[in-house]
């Protein structure tokens, strides 16, 4: 019996000193923080890509707003009407929806009323060129941001689902029909 226990022993010995399976144990153990590490590098630009897609809506809103307008609107001429609907719809087809893109998308519009329009009279004044009045068109979007691996960032939010809200500004100036 105990020539039996030290030859067990002695086998045992020689495996533990063998090392040729050390490289798959290792990459074993590396492997869930790779993957980890892969996963929010992907989310990450994802997201980015999201928010700079809604950052054009918003931009490209602004300069169409700026396009059709007179450029006497703030000398008394009329704004054109419904500039909250045609701003919001531009800002939409610049996020896509979801059924047209491959992954849906991070980034939405808040619920309520997300998006403002106005128009800004500045008065430009400088040496060598007499005073004016620069029109221009303020859009303003607020969008709801769905963070990557939102279970995760429940423990560092105070907002435990995951988002966060942001508002975007752009402005253009007015140069008329």
């Amino acid at each position: 019996m105990m020539g039996r226990v030290r030859h067990i022993m002695r086998k045992l010995a020689i495996w533990r000193r063998r090392e040729s399976g050390a490289t798959a144990v290792e990459f074993v153990i590396i492997l869930p923080v790779m993957l980890l590490t892969f996963a929010v590098i992907v989310e990450g630009s994802r997201l980015y890509w999201n928010y700079q897609a809604a950052v054009a809506g918003v931009r490209d809103a602004s300069r169409y707003l700026a396009r059709i307008t007179n450029n006497d609107v703030c000398s008394g001429g009329t704004a054109p009407s419904g500039t909250v609907t045609t701003a919001t719809n531009i800002i939409n087809r610049s996020l896509g929806s979801g059924a047209t893109n491959l992954f849906p998308s991070g980034v939405s519009l808040a619920s309520g009323t997300p998006v403002s329009t106005t128009v800004v009279c500045r008065s430009v004044s400088g040496t060598g060129f007499t005073t004016f009045t620069a029109p221009t068109w303020r859009v303003d979007a607020t969008v709801q941001v769905a963070l990557p691996l939102s279970v995760l960032w429940g423990f560092f939010l105070s907002n435990p689902n995951g988002t966060m809200t942001s508002t975007i500004t752009d402005q253009t100036r007015i140069y008329g029909l």
